[in-house]
């Protein structure tokens, strides 16, 4: 029973994280972060929840914040490495030296 939380858990957090963008694009800021930080909470091995709230801080202007949620995603899934320096969502922080840090080789 434990594993099968786990995965409705994660399933749960996919689907908030999906509400949290269509927030985003209705530039419903504060909901968009509430929503994409409830999705990290209830499922907080979902490298996917910590990206998707990265970008939601760094539309809001919480660079530091956004940061923090992109180390967390590459702590859990190292493959971000690669991926995040590829995401339009992040090209502000190509030349960020913290984001080359997170992003860089291990």
């Amino acid at each position: 029973l434990v594993e099968i939380r786990r995965l409705y858990n994660m399933y749960r957090s996919g689907q908030m994280i999906g509400e949290a963008n269509r927030q985003l694009a209705d530039g419903k800021m504060e909901a968009a972060t509430e929503t994409a930080a409830m999705a990290a909470e209830l499922s907080p091995e979902n490298d996917n929840a910590w990206v998707a709230l990265a970008n939601i801080h760094l539309r809001a202007g919480r660079k530091p914040a956004a940061l923090d949620a992109l180390k967390k995603a590459v702590e859990l899934n190292p493959a971000n490495r690669r991926q995040l320096p590829k995401n339009r969502n992040f090209e502000s922080l190509l030349s960020d030296p913290e984001f080359k840090r997170i992003t860089g080789p291990s």
